[in-house]
């Protein structure tokens, strides 16, 4: 985690995680004890490279009206019913859910209608109030109270709310005690309450797996939901898991989406998945009439994973991807369920950096910024490295060293804290000469790189091309944007001899052409050595030039002459001869 300081409005921390958690939920905490705090701060999370396309679709309506057209499945729906939209999220997907701030005991709580299942994150300075209400009118109808302390969980039953904001309440009728602290500042916990027409209702920590509440009343009978008020004597922010996602319970194929389509030559699609016990998925697309899979997903038993469909070379023009839904073995199942989630383009080598943002310009103390961290969603923050910068700075100067497939980039690392810093490099190549970008394969040349040395090495570039190049490092106030060429290729290409040679003698001269190679084949500059020989008649001339028309004349009539043309990037590569090709001709008959 890198800690930012700036007077004005700046990003102020950025937090990157290593291996397993790379890609789960970043949860960041600062202290709660500044006035209006988390209205001042906000959190957001960005990929590197970020990928903006058509296709990305995190279905947050019920009409999806924030993704293309396409996204029309067919048998596929959003589902925004079922209890898995409030089932809890330990993945990315967490960090979209919004915040919401409370404090004071009670001060004009707004219920919110919930199903049997919902689940809900919360880190607050004090104790907590839950309020499990039978009706939108919590001042007249029964509610549960679960006040959630630091070791303890009481829980009662209230009667109704009078107007002057006081309670008519029984005694405590359940409790539960930790030895650890249950609800804390310095980090997110996760809960997720139930209740059932059984009559019970029950309270899980999803951070440790215990039941720590369980209790029957006839208040939950018969009844499909009931109205969430919560609320906390001092500062807490909360965040309820509610999120849409695209499901179907037939079996079948569909298209997956629009038609797919990026400037880069590989395909990298990201997307969360989930399918019963029998249900296994099939991502495919169709080669002319072969079916190319991209993906084959065993059953999830309903928990969501994410996956990444990948494939090299694609065509500029795009592919349809569709995605089977079937049951394991061929099982003859009427019905399964099968469900998609926040599809993005991705890259391969992509880092996730969450963030911290000012909203607008605010002083913090020193103890602010040594409390504010950053962790995954389900592990603690103790082995994070922590590094802190007195300002930000811009970027240093770079050493280049360009080859024709190669460009070396180098700097000097300013890390005062001797711990590794990430740098990030995004590359794209520039075609100045062809606009049917098909068949570009500078416009395809591009990639990702990440690295905590400060140097990269870009390879397998393309000879004599423009490339826009960007690094970026948290550590630095703006991205370095550079644009550099390759140099050009010592060898000459197949696609940049001669051809289609023409040659048209007459008796004593002969005119010799070919076709240019084309922009977009070029590697570099050419020149050309003709040499015209008949050694019988001690013939031997020679003509140097960057042109593809030539013409001999004082040829002697009807005998056989050799032409050699020698192709070289530079005069002193031509002597060395790499690159030949020779024909023969017959000068025509001289007159009568």
């Amino acid at each position: 985690m890198y800690i930012l300081k700036g007077k004005e409005p700046e990003t102020l921390a950025s937090c990157l995680i290593d291996g397993p958690e790379r890609y789960k939920a970043i949860v960041w905490v600062y202290p709660l004890n500044y006035p209006q705090a988390d209205n001042y701060i906000e959190s957001g999370t960005s990929y590197l490279p970020g990928i903006e396309n058509d296709y990305n679709c995190k279905f947050l309506t019920v009409n999806m009206k924030e993704c293309s057209d396409g996204w029309k499945m067919k048998n596929w729906t959003v589902d925004y019913t079922s209890l898995k939209v409030n089932e809890f999220l330990d993945d990315s997907r967490w960090d979209d859910l919004p915040s919401i701030l409370t404090n004071q005991a009670f001060k004009d709580p707004q219920p919110k209608s919930v199903k049997s299942k919902s689940s809900f994150s919360v880190r607050s300075t004090g104790p907590v109030d839950i309020s499990l209400c039978t009706d939108w009118d919590i001042y007249n109808f029964p509610c549960y109270h679960i006040r959630i302390g630091g070791y303890e969980i009481n829980v009662s039953e209230r009667m109704s709310l009078e107007n002057d904001s006081s309670y008519t309440e029984n005694q405590t009728i359940t409790n539960y005690k930790s030895s650890t602290k249950i609800i804390s500042e310095d980090e997110w916990r996760h809960f997720e309450f139930s209740f059932s027409r059984n009559r019970s209702v029950i309270l899980v920590d999803k951070t440790t797996s215990r039941t720590l509440v369980e209790y029957t009343d006839t208040i939950f009978e018969d009844l499909s939901y009931i109205f969430l008020v919560l609320q906390s004597e001092q500062t807490g922010v909360w965040k309820i898991s509610e999120n849409l996602f695209l499901s179907t319970n037939k079996a079948g194929i569909s298209r997956m989406g629009p038609r797919i389509s990026t400037p880069s030559k590989d395909l990298c699609i990201s997307l969360f998945v989930a399918s019963c016990n029998e249900c296994i998925m099939i991502f495919f697309y169709m080669k002319g009439k072969h079916r190319s899979v991209l993906k084959y997903v065993e059953p999830t038993h309903e928990k969501w994973i994410e996956i990444k469909l990948k494939q090299e070379s694609v065509p500029l023009s795009g592919i349809q991807i569709q995605v089977e839904t079937t049951f394991v073995n061929k099982s003859k199942l009427v019905e399964g369920w099968w469900a998609i989630d926040d599809v993005r383009v991705c890259h391969e080598n992509e880092m996730k950096i969450s963030y911290l943002k000012l909203r607008s310009e605010m002083e913090f103390d020193r103890q602010m910024i040594d409390n504010i961290s950053c962790q995954g969603i389900n592990s603690s923050n103790r082995n994070l490295t922590k590094a802190e910068y007195d300002g930000i700075k811009t970027f240093p100067h770079v050493d280049v060293v360009t080859r024709d497939t190669s460009i070396k980039l180098s700097w000097n690392q300013e890390n005062p804290h001797n711990i590794p810093i990430y740098y990030f490099l995004s590359y794209h190549g520039i075609d100045d000469c062809n606009t049917k970008l098909s068949n570009s394969v500078r416009f395809r040349s591009m990639g990702f790189l990440s690295s905590n040395c400060s140097e990269f090495k870009i390879n397998n570039l393309i000879p004599k091309t423009k490339y826009n190049i960007t690094i970026f490092t948290p550590i630095y106030k703006t991205r370095l944007y550079l644009r550099i060429d390759t140099l050009e290729s010592d060898n000459i290409t197949i696609e940049e001899l001669p051809n289609n040679i023409n040659i048209q003698p007459t008796n004593t001269s002969v005119n010799i052409s070919w076709a240019k190679p084309s922009c977009n084949t070029r590697k570099g500059s050419l020149i050309y050595n003709l040499t015209i020989t008949s050694p019988k008649y001690n013939i031997n001339r020679n003509i140097e030039s960057t042109n593809n028309s030539y013409n001999f004349n004082d040829l002697r009539p009807f005998i056989i002459h050799t032409i050699q043309i020698t192709v070289a990037r530079n005069v002193t590569m031509l002597t060395k001869g790499y690159q030949k090709i020779q024909y023969n001709f017959t000068t025509l008959p001289g007159g009568a």
